[in-house]
Formats: C-alpha cells, structure tokens, sequence
C-alpha cells in the first residue's frame, strides 16, 4: 500500500505577517475552522489507512502537531528544516531504516498548502495503480483556468516530463499555458529505492548515520536538486479544482469577504480598520505587520487564441468605454463575430497579422489601427506573436455582446470565397 507523507515543516513566509517561524502557515485556521494540516489529514484518512499516512515536521512544531492530530504517532522529525531536498532525503531513509518499507513501496509527498475537494486525492490511488511497476518518479500537474506568474509549470508530451518553468511572468505564462503546460502541484510519487539512491551518495548504512551526516546536506529545493535534473519523469494530470492557498491572493477569500470596493481586509488584531478607497486589494493586519497586496496582479483572461487584461473602464450615463489589451499567439485567431451595441478601434502594438471585415481581408503591421463598427463581421488572425490596444465603446462592452459565427480560420475564409 502506498505511503503518504505530508510535508509539514515550513514556515509559510508567503503568508506573513499571519505565518511566522513559530506558528507556520500550516497551524492557520483557513477553513470551516480547521488549520490546513487537519483539512488534509482528515480527508486523507477518510480515504486512507491512518497507518500509512506519515507528517514529515520538526522538533519545534510537534507540540501542535500533537495536539491538532490526537491519537496519531506517525511523525518523521527532521533535525532542521533546510528546505523540501534535505527533507525528502529524511523521509527515505526514516521509512527505510526505521519502518523497514519495502524498496519497491510507493511513497507519495504531499504538500498541505493546498484547497481541494476530497476526491482529488483519488488521483493518488490511480497513479497507484497504473505506475506501481515504473521505475519513473510521478508529478501530479494541475490544469490552469488564469494565467497566472505565481506557480511552477510543467512541461510535457503526453506524460513525459520535459521541463520545468518556475514562477514565469504573465506573457511566458500565458504561451506556456496556450502549448498544454501545467501547474506544478508539488506531489511527488515514486518508489522508496528512488529516494534512497539519493540518500546513498551520503554513504550511510542506517538511520543514525544518517543523522549524522544530515549538516552535509545542502540547503535547496528537492524540485531543483533533483526533479530538474532527472530525466526519468512523467506527470498525471488532474482536472480536479486545485487551489494554493499558500498565497495570500487564493486564501483570502476562504477567510474573508471583499468590501464595496472589491478589498479583503483580514484583521488577527481588535483594532478598528476603516478602507475609504483602496480597491482590489488584500490587507492583512497582525501584530507582527502589516501586508498589502494587490489583486489584479493576474487579472488576465486565457483564451484558445491567447489571452486579454483589462486595463480600465469607463461607465457613462448612455455608454461605455472598456480597454482591453490582447495578445495572439502566432497562426492563432479570434473567432469570426459582430457585436450588436459597441463599435471597437483596434490599435496595433506590435506584430503583423491580417483582418477579415464584412467580406474583405487586410494585411496589418504595428502602429495600424483598425475600427470595426456595430454589426460588422470580423476575425483577426495573428501571424507572428501579436499585441493589440483593443478600445470598446458603446452601449454594452461586455463578453455577452458577442455573436461567433466561426472559429476555423480556413472555413471562415471559404465563407467569402478569399483568397490567403
């Protein structure tokens, strides 16, 4: 039966000043008041043997650990915390050396910083099954609904691991989206002679060995010492809904409700805090600081042709005014469609590509601009990797003022009998 440890030894700095070194993010209560170790624990061993689920800690937060998950003893304590590398090793060589699990057992490494639903945890069970004869070590890669510059990505074919990109900025997140890229979960699933061929290279023949020789073990990632170089990797992807809420910007509105001007105040102290202004944001206020944060960081939508932001609006008594900023990735286009309530002028940021208005086809290059009226049939299509100013007004400047006729680029050249 698989093992499954959870990492429960870091300190959470994304969520200071609510996470510190001596009451982690992990002792928060973020949910239908439970901390995110018992939401874990406690879906996990609805689905599985309590006996199989281990808590990789330290010393330092074994006390609340103990008091949070009561009659539960299987805790693997790591002498130090020096990151997910030295812990994982710990990991290897507590189940080998002190539990004598088989060589050939499955063991999973599971981060608790994450919202899901219990039937994600599922998906442990089919990678069980499906990879229990691979010598391959398994990620779980979530599908993305936003772009988003905050995740890992995984890049892949199919199921083999090609690479990893972490924390991208929003451009480079969007095409790694648009070629099938996946956030990185942070679950790691192999079998435990693929943890220990790493423990070996410190030459130890037992726990306290180990031990011993744990200061020799440099302080890093377990994704960089070891995932980036390993070749031998494949990855399970997961439709589930997925959500790190090791970050203020997703574990805000689990604890809090927005004000009128779309702001999350989260307050740990009895003090009176007043917003007479700041929009989209979050405001935490502990004793330790105070964190601003602001939302719209990611305010990007992803399309299949690429993705758009919306820079600003403008509401008037008879119309509107909506600016938006779109990028097309090459030989992508948006469907063909008419507006009924707003006309739009098309300002051309950078790149070259060709548009489709009522029947006629034009070519296009930077600093061009375009205005399309009310009712009229249009499709743009990209030819190298475009940036566009789009500029809405009218009536309605909303998605639902939208009629797609089309979305096959050749087809809708057949429509009109043009020529490419």
């Amino acid at each position: 039966m698989m093992k499954i440890v959870l990492l429960a030894g870091g300190k959470g700095s994304r969520l200071w000043p609510a996470s510190t070194d001596e009451i982690p993010k992990q002792f928060l209560k973020v949910y239908d008041n439970y901390t995110m170790i018992e939401r874990v624990f406690k879906d996990l061993s609805s689905l599985y043997d309590s006996k199989d689920i281990y808590v990789a800690t330290t010393n330092n937060y074994l006390i609340y650990l103990k008091e949070l998950i009561p009659n539960f003893n299987n805790y693997i304590i790591e002498p130090k915390s020096k990151g997910t590398y030295s812990a994982i090793l710990n990991i290897g060589a507590y189940l080998k050396y002190r539990e004598n699990i088989s060589d050939d057992e499955e063991i999973c490494i599971l981060p608790i910083d994450s919202k899901v639903d219990r039937d994600f945890f599922n998906i442990l069970k089919r990678v069980e099954e499906k990879y229990k004869y691979s010598s391959s070590i398994c990620l779980v890669g979530i599908k993305p609904n936003k772009v988003s510059s905050q995740y890992g990505y995984i890049i892949h074919d199919n199921d083999k691991v090609l690479g990893f990109k972490e924390k991208p900025d929003l451009n480079e997140a969007a095409l790694l989206i648009n070629k099938g890229a996946l956030w990185n979960s942070g679950i790691v699933i192999g079998h435990l002679y693929k943890l220990m061929s790493l423990v070996n290279i410190y030459d130890v023949n037992n726990y306290e060995e180990f031990i011993y020789k744990y200061l020799d073990i440099p302080v890093g990632s377990f994704d960089v010492e070891v995932l980036e170089k390993e070749r031998d990797l494949i990855v399970v992807k997961s439709n589930y809904q997925w959500y790190d809420i090791g970050i203020w910007e997703n574990l805000s509105p689990l604890i809090s409700k927005e004000d009128q001007y779309n702001t999350n105040i989260i307050n740990y102290e009895d003090k009176r805090i007043i917003n007479e202004g700041v929009k989209d944001s979050i405001i935490i206020n502990s004793s330790n600081g105070i964190k601003l944060v602001n939302k719209k960081k990611n305010n990007i939508c992803i399309k299949r042709w690429g993705n758009y932001e919306v820079l600003n609006t403008f509401e008037g008594t008879d119309n509107q005014i909506k600016i938006k900023k779109l990028t097309l990735f090459p030989n992508k286009n948006i469907s063909y469609q008419y507006h009924n309530h707003r006309n739009e002028d098309l300002i051309i940021l950078d790149g070259n590509g060709e548009i489709i208005i009522d029947g006629k086809i034009k070519k296009f290059n930077r600093g061009d601009k375009i205005t399309v009226k009310i009712g009229a049939k249009h499709s743009i299509r990209a030819n190298t990797l475009l940036e566009i100013v789009e500029v809405q007004y009218g009536y309605l400047c909303e998605e639902e003022d939208i009629v797609r006729l089309e979305n096959d680029w050749n087809k809708i050249i057949n429509i009109h009998d043009l020529e490419v």
